[in-house]
């Protein structure tokens, strides 16, 4: 039987039973609660980009975060825009772009979302062995990119929080 030792300056807490939240200065309504499942985040991968890091700064990692941050949401924007061109072939150009970025980071879930969205935008199905009409594609798309979309959401979250309980101060406020 193995087991596994932790890390707590690389390890989320345990989720305590009232969640914490996070806000950004632009209203009350963007107040969330912080996501409780680490499988958010793939922790190997957000091991290597602190190891970058040459002090408990963290400043380096953090500058990639917050750069991944304003990525996903220019990403996002297009991918909106696209999907209502219904251009299948830009969608999955996107899904390709931000399936890297996102796993890059660590991001789980983004990463595998963004890969299906890849894939559909090609007419492939989500394993890229069989093909599907524009109109499936069109309509898994649309749903995937609301779960990505969440699944951002929950990583940006608990990204924020990682960083602000180890005292980085948060990405800067959009333009």
């Amino acid at each position: 039987m193995s087991r596994t030792v932790t890390n707590s300056a690389t390890e989320p807490r345990s989720p305590s039973p009232i969640p914490p939240v996070t806000t950004d200065s632009k209203s009350p309504s963007s107040l969330r609660p912080a996501p409780s499942s680490p499988a958010t985040i793939n922790m190997d991968t957000f091991r290597q980009i602190l190891d970058l890091d040459e002090d408990e700064t963290h400043d380096f990692s953090s500058s990639m975060v917050w750069a991944y941050f304003t990525q996903v949401r220019s990403t996002f924007k297009k991918m909106d825009d696209a999907l209502q061109a219904k251009d299948l072939q830009e969608l999955s150009s996107l899904g390709h772009f931000l399936k890297g970025s996102s796993g890059q980071i660590g991001v789980g879930r983004v990463e595998v979302s963004c890969q299906k969205i890849q894939y559909y935008g090609k007419l492939r199905n989500e394993h890229d062995d069989g093909d599907v009409s524009d109109t499936q594609a069109l309509d898994r798309i649309t749903a995937l990119l609301a779960q990505v979309k969440s699944d951002y959401d929950a990583a940006e979250c608990w990204l924020k929080n990682w960083y602000m309980e180890r005292g980085v101060e948060g990405p800067p406020a959009d333009d």
